[in-house]
């Protein structure tokens, strides 16, 4: 008998159809091609049915059985006659009958049709039938039905047995292959028996291939009791605390469970990092399996604050675990913009006035948040609280704390709080100068002669920090003459030791005169007054 390629078994009674739309030449249509075939009929013989409709009429129908011949392909052994059944030739059922030769041509028999229109085109179609002998396998039993990951292994026996028609006797098989689960096999005895063991497997085969011209079958064993055994795991958080959100973190770590000899690393299972697990607000942050010696090793970008569990499944053979790896506390960054005080220079004993905005990395607003204002002579060292603002909804804060009456630098700090990290401002400096004003100031007479003189006079008092005059002071005077918007510097004056000062001028024109003291290192500028002159 010739070899042939092994196919699946039918049930004892199978149909195969084929349907499909003709091809785009041939005006046959709605073409289906069944075969009935009862394997256990003691005849053997196939039934094939063929409908069509076809609008030129169908006047040819052409059949050809096959099988299979290792390595050369479809091999015809017979031909069929169709005759029409039912209906006509434009919309007829058409029948077949052949008698299948288990003995030489076992296996899978390709039925390969051509059907031929009066237009002269041709369509094909194929169906099929599997011929082979029923078979069973009986007296089927298995053990263990407790079964752990140490002593998994699974005994399954039985007798393979062949009917070759309804009325036939069983026959058992000897010399059949069967295979087991995990890819065992074993081969039948004189009375069909086998037997066979499958370890690592919560579930249990036996099954008989096809063998031509034996038809395939299989057994599974009942589903046994599986006592699964507890793992355990350890888990470590490997992270600074605090980290910027966005930070890759790990978690390591292992799972193990005891074996017969000692404890054994579990490879491959899968497990999950979860944040507040047991809680209602718990997430998943990271998942996956562990390593082929059972190893954990996961990283992740951190995202929210919040204790860390690896959480291992369960598995077929084992009882999930669960390990604390620590606390996870994260927070974004925070930034100081837009920082300044001032004035400057600052007038001895006023308020200083510091304002920016508070933002975190991404240049959102962090708000309702207490910010410092904070003082240092030298910008290094002895910074000391000033004031305390709250950002507002914008993240904006404003601050004056008043009296001050030394130049130092000026700075705002943040000192965070549990979702965003400190932040400090640049130092700005602030120069803090005595006040000085002008008081009693004229120019006269008024009106004045043209060709006369002009006196101009005043007193500069100065704040250090009480007022007092201010002797030896450099008071420049300017005109601006009527209709006109520029002024002119006219002359540069001192004060007497008591504070005063005089300066004359010849009148020629109407117009306003001004006195202004512009200040130095130690005195901020004065106030500038006024006085108009009629010059007739």
């Amino acid at each position: 008998m010739r070899r042939k390629t092994s196919f699946l078994a039918t049930l004892a009674l199978a149909a195969t159809t084929a349907a499909m739309p003709a091809t785009a030449h041939a005006d046959a249509t709605v073409v289906s091609l069944t075969t009935q075939f009862d394997s256990l009929s003691a005849d053997r013989v196939a039934t094939v049915t063929l409908k069509a409709k076809s609008p030129s009429g169908i006047t040819n129908i052409a059949a050809d059985v096959s099988d299979i011949a290792n390595p050369g392909g479809w091999v015809p052994f017979t031909t069929l006659r169709f005759t029409r059944v039912d209906g006509t030739d434009n919309d007829g059922t058409w029948q077949a009958e052949f008698r299948s030769d288990i003995e030489n041509h076992a296996g899978y028999n390709r039925i390969g049709v051509q059907i031929t229109t009066a237009d002269g085109a041709t369509i094909t179609r194929a169906t099929g039938l599997t011929n082979c002998y029923v078979t069973s396998i009986a007296d089927f039993e298995s053990s263990p039905s407790v079964i752990d990951i140490d002593n998994s292994a699974m005994t399954l026996g039985g007798r393979v047995l062949r009917q070759k028609h309804r009325d036939a006797p069983l026959e058992p098989l000897s010399g059949v292959t069967v295979n087991g689960s995990g890819g065992v096999r074993t081969q039948t005895g004189t009375d069909g028996s086998f037997r066979l063991t499958s370890s690592g497997f919560t579930s249990a085969q036996a099954y008989v291939p096809m063998q031509e011209p034996l038809c395939p079958t299989s057994r599974w064993a009942p589903a046994p009791t599986v006592i699964k055994k507890p793992m355990t795991a350890t888990a470590e958080l490997v992270a600074p605390k605090p980290v910027v959100t966005g930070t890759q973190v790990r978690i390591k770590g292992h799972v193990s469970r005891q074996g017969l000899a000692g404890p054994v690393r579990v490879g491959d299972v899968y497990f999950q990092v979860v944040r507040n697990h047991g809680t209602a607000t718990a997430h998943q942050v990271a998942a996956d399996r562990t390593t082929a010696d059972g190893a954990i090793d996961i990283a992740f970008a951190a995202d929210a604050s919040g204790p860390l569990t690896v959480v291992v499944a369960d598995t077929e053979w084992l009882q999930g675990t669960t390990a604390a790896a620590g606390s996870l506390e994260v927070r974004h960054t925070a930034k100081i913009t837009g920082f300044q005080a001032g004035p400057e220079p600052l007038p001895y004993g006023d308020p200083v006035l510091a304002s920016g905005t508070l933002k975190d990395g991404d240049d959102e607003p962090i708000a309702g948040v207490p910010v410092v204002l904070e003082y240092s002579a030298d910008g290094k060292t002895g910074w000391r609280t000033m004031f305390t603002a709250t950002t507002s909804g914008t993240g904006q804060f404003s601050m004056s704390p008043r009296g001050i009456t030394r130049d130092g630098y000026w700075r705002t700090r943040f000192a965070g709080n549990a979702t965003h990290f400190p932040a400090i401002s640049w130092s700005d400096y602030v120069d803090v100068r005595y006040r000085t004003e002008i008081f009693a100031f004229n120019a006269s007479p008024e009106p004045a002669k043209k060709g006369k003189t002009i006196t101009v006079r005043g007193l500069l008092h100065r704040f250090i920090p009480k007022e007092s005059w201010a002797p030896g002071a450099a008071v420049h005077i300017y005109f601006k003459p009527s209709g006109s918007t520029t002024w002119k510097q006219m002359a540069v004056t001192k004060t007497a030791s008591d504070g005063y000062f005089k300066k004359t001028f010849t009148a020629s024109k109407d117009g306003t005169w001004m006195a202004i003291y512009k200040g130095g290192a130690t005195y901020i500028k004065s106030n500038a007054p006024t006085d108009y002159v009629d010059v007739r």
